[in-house]
């Protein structure tokens, strides 16, 4: 299937759509910052430079992600494992440069922008230095007309999660610019390798889901991309698959500057309810997938036991209710002596944070879960009333403040 992007149709509030500024028929198609769900068509829209009437000039590979991201992608891949149809390629932790031939002269850019701006300086050094000619063979390469070449950059001055031992770029595929669709063909992505004089992306022979476990496990890497295809017919999709080491989701959480204790202030400024809430209102502040799942062991219990005083919260306004008349003063008096009835009858309701949380739903409801997560998760309502002021400022403060051991540990 061929795509021809409406670039009309785009949903502003999603992505940016960039006209070139010099006034070249060049349309730059970013998502924003915080998108993290995509539908099947914004996929192909992640790293788009694309004409006015939506050909495609240069794209990256479409939105692929993590295993355990999508239940249908899941299934794909564990039946094309299965049959041994699934290939693997060493993920690489580096800034992927995009090249193409763009009216006849050789482009390179990154993702987001229509030139590489990131470490610019660096980036020429390192061409200059390991590969002087890799322009001209840019523009002699065959394929380079109806494909993306895909190249990660790795700079020992400017690491991302993983240290590498040196500098270098590395082929790691291509993308055909009218399908929008990676090509796993393991015998030409070699050849364009080796045309380019670039190393590649090992391949890596994974045949069991032990073997695939012992991958994961190890350290110093940041995992496999699997490269597959759904089916057999001619409409059958290639697919591709993040699988993460445990030792990158580590060394990304610290990153991401998340602990217990901040995975903790964040889910009760945010009152999440659901551990699924977690990426979900916390992607604006520019958290990933990567680092949601390395919050995932602080936040289930934090969740597990928010649920949980939640709904015996419901069942105590339940049995005090009758006793509420119309909240003023005058009937105070006898919704306390209901409030002390039930707590005395009811062994759930022994603890005195019932209590106060119960009077605070008689005075200021709004104040009442603030009383709960003082008392469930050990902050004080100072804290937590500060907090309500201005959530935005303090979950985005808790995410960005610099953290000693990030650097220690990294």
């Amino acid at each position: 299937m061929t795509h021809s992007i409406d670039v009309a149709s785009i949903d502003r509030e999603q992505f940016a759509v960039v006209e070139d500024p010099n006034g070249h028929d060049e349309v730059l198609i970013v998502a924003r910052r915080g998108k993290y769900s995509y539908d099947a068509r914004e996929r192909l829209l992640r790293a788009l430079l694309v004409t006015r009437s939506g050909e495609v000039l240069s794209t990256g590979y479409p939105k692929f992600d993590n295993y355990g991201e999508s239940p249908e992608i899941d299934a794909a891949f564990d039946r094309a494992f299965a049959l041994g149809r699934a290939t693997f390629r060493e993920k690489i932790d580096g800034t992927l440069i995009i090249a193409d031939v763009i009216r006849g002269e050789v482009r390179l850019r990154t993702r987001g922008r229509p030139g590489v701006e990131w470490e610019r300086d660096a980036f020429e050094a390192l061409l200059a230095r390991e590969h002087p000619d890799l322009r001209e063979r840019l523009a002699r390469e065959p394929l380079i007309r109806e494909h993306s070449v895909l190249i990660e950059c790795t700079l020992v001055e400017r690491p991302l999660v993983l240290r590498y031992d040196r500098s270098k770029l590395t082929f790691v595929g291509l993308v055909h610019k009218q399908r929008i669709e990676p090509v796993i063909d393991v015998a030409v992505e070699e050849a364009v390798a080796a045309r380019l004089g670039l190393e590649i992306a090992p391949l890596v022979t994974v045949r069991s889901p032990e073997e695939l476990q012992e991958v994961q496990r190890a350290k110093g890497r940041e995992g496999l991309v699997a490269r597959f295809r759904d089916g057999d017919g001619p409409d059958a999709r290639t697919l591709m698959l993040k699988l993460k080491s445990l030792d990158f989701f580590r060394l990304h959480g610290l990153r991401a500057r998340l602990n217990e204790s901040r995975v903790r202030q964040i889910a009760i400024i945010l009152d999440l309810r659901e551990e699924d809430d977690f990426l979900r209102m916390t992607a604006k502040y520019g958290l990933d997938w990567e680092a949601a799942q390395m919050a995932l062991p602080f936040l289930a219990p934090l969740v597990a036991k928010k649920r949980e005083a939640l709904a015996l919260f419901e069942a105590l306004k339940a049995l005090v209710e009758p006793a509420l008349g119309d909240r003023k003063e005058s009937a105070k008096p006898a919704y306390v002596r209901r409030l002390r009835e039930v707590m005395a009858s009811d062994p759930r309701f022994a603890h005195k944070m019932w209590f106060y949380a119960g009077i605070e739903w008689f005075v200021r409801p709004e104040r009442a879960r603030m009383v709960l997560d003082s008392n469930l998760f050990d902050e004080t309502m100072v804290r937590i009333q500060e907090w309500s002021t201005d959530p935005d400022r303090y979950v985005r403060a808790l995410i960005e403040a610099p953290s000693e051991r990030v650097a220690d540990e990294a």
